[in-house]
């Protein structure tokens, strides 16, 4: 995945169409450049024999670009035989016209369901909005959408703005359970869905009840919604 260095988010990527004399400069180098940075990763997913590769994430600036991305893709088919998705930010999934030569539709889905009250039900509601739309577009392209990206952090409020790491609200694991359940029970059963990765699960975790109760991150890890996703996955691999 491309970062700036300046830490401003990848969705502001961009670049003049042209320069003074009307040539194309600036993006031309910057898909050349982007295109030897993914073929790395498209010949190692190939050698190790991954599944799906993800060829982009959230770079809004740059999903105009048709033909640069077509030719993106045609180079990483060229190397990487399996599955490959982009991931857009949440709304965008239907705007990006070489979407049709992906895999999946691949999105952020950082939706703001919470409602007025941030309940079980009205995340309910809001997710059903949600599929409604993405199920018109997953049958207007003839690909299932995957969630390559969502969550919510354990703090009150956080389904109204769910992609917010900023906001320092009271700790609430309710908030937490309620969005992943209500994510769980919209989409498990649809036939347009084909998954799910949340964030996150980070590389070092706490070990107690008590950091979890101090913990007002996306981590999931001895709260109450760590115990549903055991469930839910448990449940739909057969082991429980």
């Amino acid at each position: 995945m491309v970062n700036c260095d300046d830490f401003v988010w990848r969705a502001f990527i961009s670049f003049p169409e042209f320069d003074m004399a009307e040539k194309d400069i600036y993006w031309s180098k910057w898909f050349e450049s982007y295109k030897n940075f993914i073929l790395h990763y498209a010949t190692l997913a190939q050698e190790l024999n991954i599944e799906m590769l993800c060829i982009g994430c959230e770079m809004l600036g740059t999903e105009h670009r048709y033909y640069d991305w077509l030719y993106i893709i045609k180079e990483i088919r060229r190397v990487y035989s399996g599955k490959i998705v982009y991931n857009t930010n949440h709304d965008h999934e239907g705007e990006i016209g070489w979407i049709d030569e992906l895999d999946y539709l691949g999105t952020s889905a950082y939706y703001p369901v919470g409602g007025k009250n941030c309940t079980y039900n009205e995340m309910m509601k809001g997710w059903g909005k949600v599929k409604d739309r993405l199920d018109r577009i997953a049958k207007e392209k003839g690909k299932q959408y995957l969630f390559m990206e969502v969550g919510c952090r354990s703090i009150d409020n956080n389904s109204k703005t769910p992609w917010d790491f900023n906001l320092d609200y009271n700790w609430n694991e309710e908030e937490q359970f309620n969005y992943y359940k209500s994510c769980f029970d919209t989409f498990l059963d649809s036939p347009n869905f084909a998954g799910v990765f949340w964030w996150d699960w980070p590389t070092f975790q706490y070990s107690t009840r008590q950091e979890a109760e101090q913990d007002k991150g996306f981590n999931i890890h001895l709260k109450k919604t760590e115990n549903l996703v055991k469930e839910v996955y448990g449940r739909y691999r057969g082991l429980v």
